[in-house]
């Protein structure tokens, strides 16, 4: 019984189609890192100082009445946009190369087999600095009237300052 020599699945008969195939696998997995840092970079941190006594007045973090409603700070991570525009950057570089600079057509599917590695290597490393980075900001430090910094690379964080939402009995 003799075995036929099948093109593989991903092969086209066009000229250069295995640098075809190889842009097709980098766009995809361009696409798919994108989307897996966009939907996982998201976390809330909430600190709030202070509430209400049992008399119904507000009190700070020490237990002191004060007159005004305490304090909340919140920070919420999300996706920043300046990895997605370092992956953009790095596939387009890298595809230009393949295609203006390479001598031969396995040097080109060679950049583009190494674009389509780096950039979702670069998608999930920023997804877990910005991740652990957030986790080690400690909210639990702030103090009204204080200011609050914080050091997240790769992830974009908002930070709001509002009252609590505990009300008073008068």
């Amino acid at each position: 019984m003799k075995l036929k020599n099948r093109p593989s699945k991903h092969s086209t008969v066009l000229p250069g189609g295995q640098i075809l195939d190889r842009i097709m696998r980098l766009l995809v997995a361009s696409v798919a890192a994108g989307l897996i840092y966009g939907l996982f970079t998201r976390a809330t941190k909430i600190a709030c100082v202070g509430g209400v006594n049992a008399d119904g007045e507000y009190i700070d973090s020490s237990g002191n009445v004060i007159e005004t409603t305490p304090s909340c700070l919140t920070l919420t991570l999300g996706p920043s946009g300046w990895v997605y525009l370092m992956m953009a950057l790095t596939a387009i570089v890298l595809l230009s190369r393949a295609i203006q600079n390479s001598p031969n057509e396995a040097t080109a599917v060679h950049l583009i087999r190494w674009a389509g590695m780096i950039v979702p290597t670069l998608a999930i490393a920023s997804l877990v600095i910005s991740m652990a980075s957030f986790m080690l900001v400690r909210v639990n430090d702030w103090a009204p009237g204080d200011d609050f910094a914080y050091f997240v690379p790769f992830g974009s964080v908002e930070l709001e300052i509002n009252d609590s939402p505990v009300t008073s009995d008068p």
